[in-house]
C-alpha cells in the first residue's frame, strides 16, 4: 500500500522467452557452415552432425542460446591433417568442427590450414524460435591457420607438420589473420559508413568531419 491510500499497479507476470531449439540451432550452423568451408560432400553430413553433438559442442551450443552475454559463436573446421594435429579430435584424419564461445586463435603448430565461421548475435539477447535465424545473427568468415593446397594445377597439397613452426608459416599464418582484418575494414565496414553518410548526413558535414579528421 503506497502512502496516501493508493495501491502501487501490479507488474505483469514477463512471458517465458520461446526458446530456439538446440537441433534447430545444430541444422543451421551446419547448412550455413558447409558450404563455407568450401565442404559440400554429402557423406561427411555425418560426420559434422556428430561433431556438433558432441558434449563440448553442445555445451557451448546451449549457453549461446540462453546466454544474453553471449555474443559470439565460432565455428572452426579443420581439415584431414589439421585434424589429426588438434587434441580434440579423434585422431582418425577425417575432418573436424569444433564449436566454442567467443574467438579462439590456434598457433599453425597445433592446427595447420584451419578456418572459422563466427556467428555473432544482433543484440544481447537469447536466440528465440519465433524470429528468423537471419534476423538474429550475422555471420563472418575468418581464416586463421595457414593456406591450405588447392587441388588445381597450380597447388602442391599442405605437407605434414612436424609440429614445429617455420618463419614462414608463422609469417603465412600472421598475413592471414592481417588480410581478414583488412578485408572487412576497408572493402565493407569503410565504405558501408561512407555510404551511410551520404544518405544520413548531408554533404557540407561530411566535408566539415573529413576536414577535421584530416589534420
Amino acid at each position: 500500500m503506497a502512502s496516501g491510500g493508493q495501491q502501487q499497479p501490479q507488474q505483469q507476470p514477463q512471458a517465458p522467452v520461446d526458446l530456439l531449439p538446440l537441433d534447430a540451432l545444430r541444422r543451421f550452423l551446419q547448412r550455413t557452415s558447409a558450404p563455407l568451408f568450401g565442404d559440400g560432400d554429402a557423406a561427411r553430413a555425418d560426420a559434422f552432425a556428430r561433431d556438433l553433438a558432441s558434449p563440448a559442442a553442445t555445451a557451448a551450443l546451449e549457453q549461446f542460446i540462453v546466454d544474453a552475454g553471449a555474443r559470439l559463436l565460432q565455428v572452426t573446421y579443420f581439415p584431414p591433417d589439421a585434424a589429426r594435429m588438434d587434441v580434440d579430435s579423434d585422431g582418425d584424419g577425417r575432418p573436424f568442427l569444433r564449436v566454442n564461445l567467443g574467438v579462439e586463435y590456434a598457433a599453425t603448430g597445433k592446427a595447420r590450414g584451419h578456418d572459422a565461421v563466427c556467428f555473432i548475435k544482433r543484440l544481447s539477447a537469447p536466440l528465440t524460435g519465433d524470429v528468423g535465424l537471419n534476423h538474429q545473427l550475422q555471420v563472418m568468415t575468418l581464416a586463421l591457420g595457414k593456406t591450405r593446397g588447392g587441388e588445381g594445377p597450380h597447388h602442391e597439397p599442405a605437407a605434414a607438420s612436424s609440429g614445429e613452426n617455420t618463419e614462414e608459416e608463422e609469417e603465412d599464418d600472421h598475413s592471414s589473420v592481417l588480410s581478414a582484418v583488412y578485408n572487412y575494414v576497408h572493402q565493407s565496414f569503410g565504405p558501408l559508413v561512407t555510404e551511410y553518410s551520404k544518405v544520413h548526413q548531408p554533404q557540407h558535414e561530411v566535408a566539415t568531419s573529413m576536414s577535421d579528421g584530416a589534420r
